[in-house]
């Protein structure tokens, strides 16, 4: 790979970590206002309010580096 090549693979992978983490926020705000609708409908019919689970954490920066640093190094061990 010569260094523009290098250049847009760094511009496609840095799109699809932002569509990726808009993606995300979009899916959290949708679940928190369709919860909200869930339990206004359930209250005005005296239903049970099932609690949404609680979701691990997304991962991060830090994880994703982490990762790939621990990928490289198994990659890159000599045996």
């Amino acid at each position: 790979m010569d260094a523009y090549e290098i250049r847009l693979e760094l511009l496609k992978m840095s799109k699809d970590l932002l569509m990726e983490d808009w993606n995300s926020q979009r899916h959290a705000l949708e679940n928190v206002y369709f919860q909200k609708r869930e339990i206004a409908m359930a209250q005005e019919y005296n239903q049970t309010v099932v609690d949404y689970p609680t979701l691990p954490a997304v991962p991060s920066g830090n994880n994703i580096t982490e990762l790939a640093n621990k990928l490289n190094d198994f990659v890159s061990k000599r045996t």
